[in-house]
């Protein structure tokens, strides 16, 4: 349970980057239709991909689905920060769509099968609560020290994104 703790507040860092959203895409010449029809392209992608990656994670199992999850996050802001262009954005957006359905609902499972497995079912409110409020602490911490970083470095925070949804797929995996 302390490394799905340890996932919720890695993902929650990766908010670093994204309240900078916006100015990133204005400041790399994306006009504010372009980013509305990225926010519209990630929107229908999560809905579409939610039913067809859930079959995948029961088919592969949670664990395998959430650290994939993770992975496509981690590519997304790779992407951005590599190719900050219409495309490199687009399909940033895509895969990070892909990642969010990847662990919708793949995430509580994975929580109560681990919790089942102890008989400790009876704590999955308070864990995922828990969890929650992990993911919210990081990114109170990570929202503004993101905002100062990208006033001197813009890219950086999406590396940085990169890095803690890369570190977060790879708890995941190591959980047991």
């Amino acid at each position: 349970i302390k490394k799905i703790y340890a996932m919720h507040f890695l993902a929650g860092l990766s908010t670093a980057a994204s309240v900078t959203f916006t100015l990133y895409f204005l400041s790399h010449g994306i006009n504010q239709a372009q980013i509305g029809l990225l926010f519209a392209v990630f929107m229908v992608s999560l809905a579409i991909l939610d039913i067809p990656t859930g079959g995948l994670a029961d088919m592969f199992g949670h664990k395998h689905s959430v650290a994939a999850g993770l992975f496509f996050q981690a590519i997304s802001f790779l992407l951005f920060f590599l190719f900050p262009n219409f495309m490199g954005l687009l399909l940033g957006m895509f895969a990070a769509a892909l990642g969010l359905a990847l662990q919708s609902g793949a995430t509580s499972s994975l929580v109560y099968e681990l919790l089942h497995k102890e008989g400790l079912h009876d704590s999955f409110q308070k864990v995922i609560g828990r969890a929650g409020a992990y993911f919210l602490l990081a990114g109170i911490i990570a929202g503004p020290s993101g905002s100062f970083i990208y006033a001197y470095y813009p890219s950086i925070p999406y590396l940085f994104g990169f890095f803690v949804f890369l570190i977060a797929s790879i708890v995941v995996l190591s959980v047991k």
